[in-house]
C-alpha cells in the first residue's frame, strides 16, 4: 500500500497507518497531525472540485503517491537511525 490513497468517491483522502507514528507520535486522533493534513489539503483539494478524474488529476495522484511515499520513508529510516 502506497502512503496515500484517494478515494474519490467518498472524497476522501486515506493514509497509510505504517506512518502514522512519524506524524502522531503520541497515537492516532482525529485531530492528530495537523501540519501534514493541512499540507495534504492543500496539495489535493483542486481534485475534489470537479466532476470526475481526468488524465492530468490521475498523473497527479500517482506522482503526490511516489514523492510522499519515498519522503516518508526517508523520514522512517532516518529516525530509526539507519
Amino acid at each position: 500500500m502506497s502512503f496515500l490513497d484517494v478515494d474519490y468517491a467518498d472524497r476522501a483522502l486515506w493514509l497509510n497507518s505504517r506512518y502514522r507514528a512519524l506524524f502522531a507520535p503520541d497515537g492516532g486522533s482525529l485531530n492528530d497531525a495537523p501540519m501534514m493534513k493541512a499540507l495534504l489539503y492543500l496539495l489535493t483539494h483542486h481534485v475534489f472540485e470537479g466532476q470526475y478524474l481526468g488524465v492530468k488529476d490521475r498523473d497527479e495522484i500517482a506522482l503526490w503517491k511516489s514523492v510522499l511515499g519515498a519522503a516518508a520513508l526517508a523520514e522512517q529510516q532516518m529516525r530509526a537511525g539507519k
